[in-house]
C-alpha cells in the first residue's frame, strides 16, 4: 500500500465508534508481536519464553460423576 491509501484506511477506521481504540489494539499488538520475535532471534538456545522446547506428552484426565435422581 502507498502512503495515501494508508491514510485513507486509518481515516476510515478512525471515523468509526471504537475506530481509535481499534487502531492503537492492532498498533501494540504488532509492536509486541515485532518485539517477541527479535527477542526470540536473539535468544541463545534453552528456554525461549516457552518457545523453545516442546512438551514430551500431554495428561487429560476427565471424570464424570452421575447422581441417580
Amino acid at each position: 500500500l502507498n502512503p495515501q491509501q494508508i491514510q485513507v484506511a486509518i481515516d476510515q477506521l478512525t471515523t468509526q465508534p471504537e475506530g481509535l481504540n481499534k487502531l492503537m489494539e492492532m498498533a501494540l499488538n504488532s509492536l509486541m508481536k515485532i518485539e517477541r520475535q527479535t527477542y526470540l532471534d536473539a535468544a541463545q538456545t534453552g528456554n525461549k519464553a516457552n518457545g523453545g522446547t516442546v512438551p514430551k506428552s500431554v495428561s487429560l484426565s476427565i471424570k464424570f460423576i452421575v447422581h441417580p435422581c
